[in-house]
């Protein structure tokens, strides 16, 4: 499971998502978003930052949330 959390400039809940994933001891990379990540993001349905991408070892998506859901890195770190 490889997991990336785009993020913005003075973003609480970007701080949020990383202090949980840090708490809970799960393995995490960042990126910086640019205009195309975000253009990207809002057309996928995605209205705030931080955008976190879950993917398994093939690269494909397991699941994709936006904005602080601590109840979404509470079931990845039960389920890791």
């Amino acid at each position: 499971m490889n997991i990336t959390v785009y993020t913005g400039p003075a973003c609480p809940r970007c701080e949020a998502t990383k202090r949980a994933l840090d708490k809970a001891g799960i393995e995490y990379s960042t990126w910086d978003t640019g205009e195309s990540d975000r253009e990207r993001f809002r057309a996928a349905g995605h209205r705030s930052l931080p955008v976190v991408v879950v993917t398994n070892d093939h690269g494909e998506t397991v699941i994709e949330w936006s904005g602080f859901r601590p109840d979404i890195i509470n079931a990845l770190e039960v389920s890791s």
